[in-house]
């Protein structure tokens, strides 16, 4: 059976998230160090990362290893800082989105390079750490990072 899970530290966006025609699914107002330990069997994070410091970041993926059940899967999507011609336009837009249209919770923006993110992960200890560019033919310089906790 498919559960559906979302947590966002945001109360505007949850209530956003409850008016989705998506199907049924649980909203809940937290971070990754509230989740279950061993309760799921993916967990994606999407967007969402380069709104905290190095040290925020760490606990999240940390957060995630703990509530995976072993063998689950982590799937992140970021902003690459490659190619800069890409990311230059992305980061301004990110930036006004954040720091002047307050749509996004963060008080500044951490971007990493598209290398560095399967270092943290892999740093939590997530294995079978993959890369893929998800941007061919977009504006935006998009990267997925997947890793597996180990069994």
């Amino acid at each position: 059976m498919l559960r559906l899970d979302g947590i966002d530290p945001d109360p505007r966006k949850l209530a956003l998230a409850r008016t989705s025609c998506a199907g049924e699914f649980e909203l809940h107002e937290g971070s990754a160090g509230d989740l279950p330990d061993g309760t799921y069997d993916c967990i994606t994070i999407l967007d969402v990362l380069y709104l905290m410091p190095d040290g925020q970041k760490a606990a999240v993926l940390s957060g995630c290893f703990r509530a995976l059940r072993p063998g689950g899967s982590l799937v992140v999507k970021e902003l690459d800082t490659r190619p800069w011609w890409k990311f230059v336009p992305s980061a301004l837009e990110e930036s006004l989105a954040v720091l002047l249209v307050n749509l996004t919770h963060g008080e500044r923006l951490h971007f990493q390079s598209g290398g560095a993110l399967p270092d943290a992960v892999t740093g939590e200890g997530f294995r079978d750490v993959e890369t893929l560019r998800v941007d061919q033919g977009y504006v935006h310089p998009h990267v997925v990072v997947s890793g597996r906790r180990p069994k």
